[in-house]
């Protein structure tokens, strides 16, 4: 029998309307009547490929071509190959169609879409521009045009091209879709909403569109709707792994760590090669504390993509939370220019791995390049009015039992009342014990943690902010992207984060001429603002505990000589180690006290010292006590020994307020010149060290002669009454001034 087009078009009705029983009875009876049909042969593989039997639709067109060579098998063998990744193949497909029909569009754009997939967007570009030649309506060009211009970050290029598409066919709502994603690579966040709500109008069931929404709501703090989001797409297609990552992620914020878990688990179960996914189930396990099994995550998304440089500096930062200090041999081997080149890292995570204000910048640049330069300037920012009292905004996490907390009481209770308003911003999830809540009453304290990026945008202006603050830099839970905005018409860094932001968007950071002396300003993005003694803020009202405890209470020898370093031990490296295992073998009766951490950390510090012939009784780990507690037993100490890139900060105040000197190397890096910085302010410039062997002779000299060491701290106990470091009232004083030229410098 003779097939017409009608039979054709009966058949691929069948396929659309899913009416399978009757299609295959059909296609049998006419394959049976005209077995040297190419053209059935393409039918079946269609309505194959529909029903996802791959194979079977594979075969089919392949058998088509036996019967005889056609264009349209071609290219829907090059379609399968391109959904199972075998692009290579796919495009020699493509080019077979093109070369028996070269009018087709639709294969030129195919053959455009294969390339892309392989990264070479030239020769993409190219046949999308023959496909759009050949019909200039084809906007499914015009939309994979755009897709390769967002790809290069010419996001300019790519909304153009996606409004040609749209202007096309009104109703394509992969293009609206497409387009919004550019609106919100571009900072243009309202328009990126916009047009994703649009796509899902017109197509509810678009499983992709959901998930993009859900990013982008993610992105601006709105987590119950981003949560809605990623639900829908999942009800929509069950089988989106990205849906149940971008939720887990979502969760994990929440701290609902076991369903966090649960939807990385699904999405690595739909896509085993998912290594964002394993990266993320580190990032579980570090906030777990188990930093083993983080590593181990870390690893297994390595072993799908070596170079996924979020798992790299992911296996560093937990190697330094468990001492292994084979994390430096890496980073000095692999990884030195790790979060310079190519993707970003918080620059955060290693500030303990090298001492380089210079990389630290670039890490810092890339890092905010990445992430948040576009938002910058986005929203115009208008100042209304001028306030009759200057208004400065605190934005932080740690307004809590914290060590930023612990810093900057005495600031927030002694400032001009007459002169400045003080707002502080919080996000913290921790409850602000009564101490925190009475230094807090002190400022107009607004709770930001539920509010969206733009909402404590608007907030802020509304409330005229003249200068905001971040005191959390790129430390955890931050929000810097807030500054981004422009929260206010000065925005500093200050304290919490010690370096530089990198932002164009920070106007000032606050220093002192240890810190960042005249040869490193250019290591530093932000305008310096130099206090005259120290940048960092004391509270001279800060009480110890008045308890009656003894050395034997936290494990001390009574008649020992008492070592010790309160820093967290993920900033000591294999170099201080040595220097102290050599003290400790040189002053026999002594002992060494270091803050307690996890079981593998304590266990790699205490094998450490047991290779050097140190004894690990000589070792005493101090237990987590509360703040005056600790300020309290700080005193049964004779010596804090500081560590080198990432010094001791508010452990280092805590121990000079608590009369027990200091003994550092001043580096190179803002975090490694901070207790160099509060020892110049107290008059006690002898306890800092230029070198290595300057650092280890000067401790085994107060080790050696008790009457040194006496001397030393009549010293500093009469220069903790008399030098700048603890005068709070000198300090605010000094920090309004910079406050009150910042303003009139800014309002000229």
């Amino acid at each position: 029998m003779s097939l017409l087009e009608k039979d054709f078009n009966y058949l691929l009705k069948l396929i659309k309307e899913k009416k399978n029983l009757e299609f295959e009875k059909k296609i049998n009876f006419f394959i049976s009547e005209n077995k040297n049909s190419f053209l059935l042969q393409n039918i079946l593989g269609l309505y194959y490929k529909v029903n996802n039997r791959v194979n079977d639709s594979e075969n089919a067109f392949k058998k088509s071509i036996d019967l005889k060579e056609n264009s349209d098998a071609y290219n829907n063998i090059g379609l399968i190959k391109t959904e199972r990744k075998k692009n290579d193949e796919a495009i020699n497909y493509f080019e077979k169609a093109i070369k028996i029909n070269n009018k087709n569009p639709s294969y030129f754009n195919n053959l455009g879409n294969a390339l892309a997939s392989i990264e070479k967007f030239d020769k993409a570009i190219e046949n999308f521009n023959i496909a759009i030649k050949l019909n200039k309506n084809f906007f499914q060009s015009y939309n994979n045009l755009g897709l390769i211009f967002d790809n290069k970050n010419e996001f300019d290029k790519s909304i153009e091209f996606f409004k040609k598409a749209i202007q096309i066919n009104p109703n394509f709502a992969e293009a609206y879709l497409n387009l919004g994603i550019s609106n919100f690579k571009k900072g243009e966040i309202n328009l990126a909403l916009s047009n994703i709500i649009k796509s899902t109008k017109i197509d509810p069931n678009f499983a992709n569109a959901y998930l993009n929404l859900g990013n982008i709501l993610k992105d601006q703090g709105l987590s119950t709707q981003a949560i809605s989001s990623y639900q829908k797409a999942i009800q929509i297609n069950p089988n989106l792994p990205e849906a149940y990552n971008n939720l887990g992620s979502i969760l994990s914020l929440q701290d609902k760590l076991e369903k966090a878990f649960e939807n990385y688990k699904k999405a690595i179960e739909l896509n085993p090669s998912y290594f964002e996914a394993f990266n993320n189930l580190g990032n579980l396990f570090a906030k777990k504390k188990n930093y083993s099994k983080a590593i181990d995550y870390f690893q297994k998304a390595l072993n799908i993509k070596n170079t996924y440089t979020f798992s790299h500096i992911g296996i560093l930062y937990n190697k330094l939370q468990i001492c292994d200090f084979s994390v430096f041999k890496d980073f000095e081997e692999k990884f030195k220019t790790i979060g310079i080149e190519n993707d970003e890292i918080n620059p955060f995570y290693t500030l303990a791995l090298e001492d380089n204000p210079e990389n630290q910048l670039k890490r810092s640049q890339n890092y905010s390049q990445k992430r948040f330069e576009k938002f910058s300037n986005k929203i115009k920012f208008i100042k209304k009015k001028k306030n009759s009292k200057i208004k400065i905004g605190f934005y932080s996490a740690d307004f809590y039992e914290h060590a930023t907390m612990y810093l900057i009481n005495g600031l927030f209770r002694e400032y001009n009342k007459e002169k400045f308003e003080i707002y502080t911003f919080n996000y913290s999830k921790e409850k602000p014990s009564i101490r925190i809540k009475k230094i807090l009453n002190n400022t107009y304290e607004k709770n930001i943690l539920n509010l969206p990026d733009i909402e404590v945008v608007k907030l802020s202006r509304e409330l005229n902010i003249d200068i905001a603050i971040d005191l959390k830099g790129y430390t955890l839970n931050s929000r810097t992207k807030l500054f981004s905005y422009r929260l206010a018409p000065i925005q500093i860094n200050y304290l919490g984060y010690p370096g530089t932001l990198g932002a164009s968007f920070m106007d000032y950071i606050i220093a002192d001429k240890i810190i960042i002396p005249e040869k490193s300003k250019n290591f530093y993005s932000e305008e310096i603002l130099y206090m005259p003694n120290t940048y960092q803020p004391n509270d001279d009202k800060k009480v110890r505990s008045k308890s009656k405890k003894q050395k034997k209470d936290f494990g001390l020898p009574e008649n020992s000589f008492i070592f010790c370093c309160f820093n967290n031990l993920n900033k000591i490296s294999q170099k201080e180690l040595q220097i102290w295992s050599n003290i400790l073998n040189q002053v026999h009766n002594s002992v060494l006290w270091l803050i307690k951490t996890n079981e593998i950390a304590k266990n790699n510090i205490l094998n450490f010292f047991q290779k050097k012939k140190v004894s690990k009784d000589r070792i005493v780990f101090a237990e987590n006590i509360s703040y005056d507690e600790h300020l309290e037993r700080i005193r049964f100490a004779d010596l804090f020994l500081d560590t080198f890139n990432y010094n001791a900060h508010t452990t280092c105040s805590d121990a000079l307020w608590s009369g027990l000197p200091v003994v550092t190397k001043i580096g190179e890096q803002f975090a490694s010149r901070v207790a160099a910085s509060l020892l110049n302010a107290l008059g006690m410039n002898e306890l800092v060290t230029q070198n290595s062997k300057e650092y280890e002779t000067l401790i085994l000299k107060f080790a050696k002669n008790k009457s040194d060491l006496i001397k030393l701290r009549e010293k500093l106990n009469k220069n903790i009454k008399t030098k700048p470091l603890f005068n709070t009232k000198e300090y605010v004083s000094d920090f309004e001034k910079l406050m009150e030229n910042a303003y009139e410098k800014n309002n000229k």
